[in-house]
């Protein structure tokens, strides 16, 4: 099987329930956010079943100043996922930590971010979602 991901430094398989996004524009290979409050940066569609981890490729473009990534369920307004230590120059993989709700049926995400400090840029890359 082959893996791709690591999380603290100990190699994860690609599971057969795990769904893939990644985020770019035409200049990069990432999506950026420098708003103070959460914008969309993404939108993917979710088939719906149990969320048991969610990890994103961020960073920051300044080593000082955090961000935030949040996965927001559109069809049913409800926060998936959030975290705000979004922090380091270099885009690595967090993990959005608690799941806060998990869509019984098909959905449509968000994937919203935002600077958390004046002068931040917020960076997504690719996210994971295991179910």
């Amino acid at each position: 099987m082959p893996c791709v991901w690591t999380v603290d430094g100990e190699v994860q398989p690609i599971g057969v329930a795990d769904s893939d996004y990644t985020f770019a524009n035409n200049a990069n290979p990432y999506v950026s956010s420098t708003t103070a409050s959460y914008s969309i940066l993404g939108e993917t569609l979710y088939p719906g079943g149990n969320i048991t981890n969610i990890r994103v490729v961020a960073g920051s473009a300044s080593a000082t100043k955090y961000g935030a990534v949040k996965v927001y369920d559109r069809t049913h307004s409800l926060t998936i996922a959030e975290f705000t230590g979004i922090i380091g120059t270099e885009r690595i993989i967090f993990n959005l930590g608690a799941i806060t709700n998990s869509p019984g049926g098909q959905s449509v995400f968000e994937i919203q971010g935002k600077r958390i400090e004046a002068g931040g840029t917020l960076q997504i890359s690719a996210l994971r979602i295991s179910h």
